[in-house]
């Protein structure tokens, strides 16, 4: 038999999970914090998905938790031995180009996001797409940061502690200065989220997880401030 069964733990240290709200753990769209400005961010599908997919391999997942001392996830799976393949790693990625677009190369952006791996994934895009980016980890940060600089381009993440995407969108808005566009970047995915963000005052709208053609795309329909600028007719 070349089947196996694959166990899998991962533990933290965190602040724990009350047992009365364990069973929210591998609900859809659910938090044992249901707050938008929540201190730990997510959209309660991982867990979800990650439920369904085990599952689906005919396995099983569930989680222990003691409160102030952290959590277990535990993961088993049968899988088949898979015969060993040689890849030739030189062609999973394309260096970035070295000539970087004239619009890539003077546009002025800033990063919203407060989670770190997706803060390093949106970086690395950009960075192959031609872009520099400056990084705030939620909306007061944003707010700060247009203090000191102006920027052509806010790429803004709805779901952010301390202040969301939407509020922060909403102040800048309502500042006396040449405007930013803001793009949100969102991985609420139900009806009604666009219209949302582009009541807030954002411009444009792309869902995580962020593909490089999409990000490509929707930048490529704005350019510097100086474009901006004429077509609201602010002095720079």
């Amino acid at each position: 038999d070349d089947r196996h069964e694959i166990c899998i733990t991962v533990r933290d240290t965190g602040i724990g999970i009350r047992p009365d709200r364990m069973d929210r753990l591998f609900k859809s769209f659910s938090q044992v914090d249901m707050s938008t400005t929540r201190k730990y961010g997510g959209t309660g599908l991982g867990l979800a998905i990650s439920k369904r997919l085990i599952e689906m391999m005919g396995g099983k997942i569930w989680a222990e938790s003691e409160v102030g001392k952290g959590s277990a996830f535990h993961v088993v799976i049968e899988a088949s031995c898979a015969p060993a393949r040689i890849t030739d790693t030189r062609q999973l990625s394309q260096p970035p180009s070295e000539q970087l677009s004239s619009t890539a190369a003077r546009a002025r952006l800033l990063l919203a996001e407060d989670n770190a791996v997706n803060q390093k994934v949106a970086m690395r895009m950009l960075k192959k797409l031609g872009y520099s980016a400056d990084l705030a980890a939620n909306g007061l940060e944003v707010l700060r940061a247009l203090e000191r600089q102006s920027y052509d381009i806010i790429l803004m993440d709805v779901q952010m502690p301390e202040m969301d995407g939407l509020e922060a969108a909403r102040a800048i808005r309502r500042l006396q200065r040449p405007q930013p566009r803001i793009i949100a970047i969102t991985a609420y995915a139900l009806e009604g989220d666009r219209e949302r963000c582009l009541e807030a005052g954002m411009d444009d709208y792309i869902s995580k997880p962020v593909q490089m053609a999409e990000l490509a795309e929707v930048l490529s329909k704005y350019g510097p401030c100086v474009d901006f600028y004429e077509e609201h007719n602010f002095e720079k």
